[in-house]
């Protein structure tokens, strides 16, 4: 189990490091795209986003969580998923190039045309991919997946910003997803040494797993995208570019950081499916990392939403205050939701979460839609906490079933929320609320990150004598602060 532990951590390294490296980035690129385009500028580009990534979901017939999961992985396994992807992938692009039209004249706005039939470009390119990433993922080997992840990014970031700055379009994000997926298609054949070739032997065996996983996808896409949609339809399209940007600027957290971390997870769990003592553990661990790196971070975006929408965005984006600070909680619960869909896929119960995903999508449209009359900042904040209550729902659930240990994971998340409560007072105290937003941002980040660092690891060291899990967190804590400093002192 230790070394497990060990590949674990360090492929959820290099996957956060790769994802972090790649945010970063984006941060950048969207603090320039918000002074260089409109509101209107981004509604068009979060209306293109819904469409082309709705057909993306219908066309993920589950080829990754396939071979991830499986014990042995054949040639014909790879080949048959690699031709899957892109016989579907290809129709579906077909498919959005005859219905673009229809979806401009539903939101009476020509510009989605074109701007969807060449955005669709994506789903064929990606389906071009070379499916080796796949088995160096199975593997917990990040480090070719790490590099392309950092190249993608640079090329991608340079393409945005030149035209934005040159033609001042929403163009200039459309054309960069698209060089984006290029990127990572080809590069995936230069770093990589398999070459697929099509095949559909393996398709019955493949396609018993994938049918859940693609009812699952279609309405756990409708689930996480409901609110956007529906902001759509019910606000102006000025709303909804503010809407989509302050979702975004939440989501980076669970985006850069928690997924990627979270990423290597199904590969570990399906390794120790015949040692449930293990695996139980091993969810409980992640569960209560969760909560320690998640909880301070949607914290301090409900606190201090004005610095951060003022460093990202300017001052432009006023009304976009409240709605980062409402919409935090849907960057709380998402990691949480991804560890248990995790397991469960792992478990090869993905009709449970398919189930899930279908009770939270009804929990979610129902109560949107009754709050349709009220302002968009209250509207955000109904969001976030119906996807808490449907989450803390599949937890008991799954406690039932698995030895979570639910009491122990409410102390954890309690004993992290008090603790991020109580860096963010002290954080208040500095004297900066006059100074600009960046310093103001930078100040009171700084000071709260690093109060609750001393704070958590008191509190991992005062429990871990009566918690195998706190024990466990510790040492890997004092680990990665060891590796680090040997890093640092290097005279290399």
């Amino acid at each position: 189990m230790a070394n497990m532990a060990a590949s674990l951590l360090g492929s959820s390294s290099l996957s956060v490091a790769a994802k972090l490296f790649q945010r970063i980035v984006g941060f950048v690129s969207l603090l320039i795209l918000a002074r260089l385009l409109t509101p209107s500028d981004f509604a068009v580009a979060a209306l293109t986003s819904i469409v082309i990534y709705f057909f993306d979901v219908l066309s993920n017939v589950g080829s990754e969580q396939y071979i991830i999961q499986k014990k042995a992985v054949s040639n014909a396994d790879l080949n048959t998923a690699w031709t899957l992807d892109i016989l579907v992938k290809s129709a579906l692009f077909a498919l959005l190039s005859i219905v673009a039209p229809f979806v401009a004249s539903w939101y009476d706005n020509p510009d989605l045309t074109l701007a969807i039939i060449v955005a669709s470009c994506v789903l064929p390119i990606n389906a071009l991919k070379n499916p080796g990433l796949i088995v160096l993922k199975k593997e917990l080997d990040y480090n070719v997946v790490f590099k392309l992840s950092v190249l993608q990014k640079i090329i991608s970031f340079v393409t945005v910003i030149l035209i934005a700055y040159f033609y001042r379009s929403y163009w200039a994000m459309i054309i960069g997803d698209i060089i984006s997926a290029l990127v990572m298609t080809i590069g995936s054949y230069w770093l990589d040494h398999r070459r697929p070739r099509l095949s559909v032997l393996n398709f019955r065996v493949q396609w018993v797993f994938s049918r859940w996983m693609v009812v699952k996808g279609i309405v756990g896409y409708a689930r996480s995208q409901a609110d956007t949609f529906l902001v759509s339809l019910i606000y102006p399209q000025a709303m909804l570019g503010q809407y989509h940007v302050s979702r975004n600027i939440v989501m980076l957290p669970s985006h850069n950081l928690m997924m990627p971390a979270i990423e290597p997870l199904l590969a570990a769990y399906s390794k120790n499916l015949d040692d449930r003592s293990s695996l139980e553990f091993q969810v409980r661990v992640s569960l209560l990392l969760v909560a320690m790196i998640i909880t301070p971070i949607v914290v301090f975006m409900w606190l201090f939403p004005r610095p951060i929408v003022d460093t990202l965005l300017g001052t432009q984006w006023t009304e976009s205050y409240q709605i980062v600070s409402h919409l935090s909680l849907i960057a709380y619960y998402l990691p949480f939701l991804l560890v248990l869909e995790q397991l469960l896929i792992a478990c090869n119960k993905v009709k449970t979460a398919f189930l899930f995903d279908l009770f939270s999508l009804i929990v979610v449209v129902s109560g949107l839609l009754a709050l349709r009359n009220e302002s968009i900042s209250n509207f955000a904040l109904a969001r976030g906490i119906l996807g808490c209550g449907a989450t803390l729902l599949l937890g008991v659930y799954l406690s039932r079933i698995y030895r979570l240990a639910p009491v122990k994971m409410i102390i954890g998340a309690v004993g992290s929320f008090l603790l991020a409560m109580l860096s963010a007072k002290l954080a208040g105290f500095l004297p900066i609320s006059e100074y600009g937003s960046i310093i103001r941002l930078l100040g009171y980040g700084s000071s709260f990150v690093t109060s609750y660092a001393i704070f958590i690891f008191i509190a991992l060291t005062l429990c871990k004598s009566v918690s195998e899990e706190a024990a466990y967190l510790e040492r890997t804590v004092i680990k990665i602060i060891n590796k680090a400093w040997r890093l640092i002192a290097s005279p290399k």
